[in-house]
């Protein structure tokens, strides 16, 4: 049987029955033959379902805040964990000496919505419970891809902590193309560096920042570098950039998100020998 997917293959006993597996003899011949597995009272998955939410409803919960966005196609940070949203009433899910670290339970007054949350609630937990740059990092990554409407926005922003919420509002836009680059540029904020996003120099390009006036700074998003002619290319750009007087900084994935409090020392210096106002 093939299964219409609107839930990552996990259903209900009532969704199984709206797509005609209406009794309990049809649901054992399917969980026999391994088509559909038992998750919990109520609930069944498909052989193909989504392991993460399969974990979350095992728990009573859903999939939720970054775990959700990462499946809904944001940018998440990096070693995230598995975040599972759970009723404040639930005493179903482990105990805090049986939890794993990679295991995060988020507690709300509120019943079961979907497997995985859409991606507003999920939005509006990830600002509400996570640091700033969380916070800044997956709002971006929403702006970037089109996903919250004005209105939206607005009512993320009402959940947010006012602290949160005034430092944020005035810095967040649709310009970074990655985390990585969010990160950078909430770190030249609090140095209260100049600096604008997404330039075109002639003979360049769009160069990822430019901070003041001579400081090209090109953020690599992914973990791994790609193509050789991507490098190629790279090269041939930071020459372009240097003949027309730019100096160009490079910064790795790696560094970023794996040696980021080194980096942040190593710049720092760096901007201190230099002036780019």
């Amino acid at each position: 049987m093939v299964f219409f997917d609107c839930n990552k293959g996990i259903f209900t006993r009532r969704e199984l029955a709206d797509i005609g597996i209406t009794n309990s003899r049809h649901i054992r011949e399917m969980t026999a033959k391994g088509q559909l597995t038992k998750i919990r009272h109520g609930f069944y998955a498909t052989a193909n379902s989504n392991q993460k939410a399969v974990t979350a409803v095992r728990l009573h919960g859903s999939l939720g805040c970054l775990s959700a966005l990462r499946e809904h196609g944001l940018w998440v940070p990096p070693e995230s964990g598995l975040h599972v949203t759970v009723s404040s009433h639930s005493h179903h899910i482990p105990k805090s000496g049986q939890c794993s670290s990679a295991l995060i339970i988020h507690r709300k007054n509120r019943r079961f919505i979907s497997p995985i949350d859409p991606p507003e609630t999920a939005l509006a937990d990830a600002c509400f419970f996570h640091d700033c740059e969380t916070a800044a990092i997956v709002f971006e990554s929403a702006l970037r891809k089109n996903l919250l409407s004005q209105s939206g926005q607005r009512r993320i922003f009402n959940t947010m902590q006012i602290k949160k919420k005034n430092r944020l509002s005035p810095i967040l836009n649709n310009l970074s193309e990655s985390g990585s680059e969010t990160r950078f540029k909430l770190f030249l904020h609090s140095l209260r560096i100049p600096y604008r996003q997404q330039v075109w120099i002639p003979n360049v390009g769009r160069v990822d920042f430019l901070v003041g006036r001579s400081l090209i700074v090109e953020i690599d998003s992914k973990s791994f570098h790609s193509k050789e002619a991507d490098y190629h290319r790279d090269c041939v750009r930071n020459m372009h950039s240097m003949q027309a007087g730019y100096s160009v900084l490079r910064l790795s994935y790696r560094q970023i998100w794996f040696s980021w409090e080194n980096t942040k020392q190593e710049i720092g210096c760096f901007l201190r020998k230099k002036s780019y106002r």
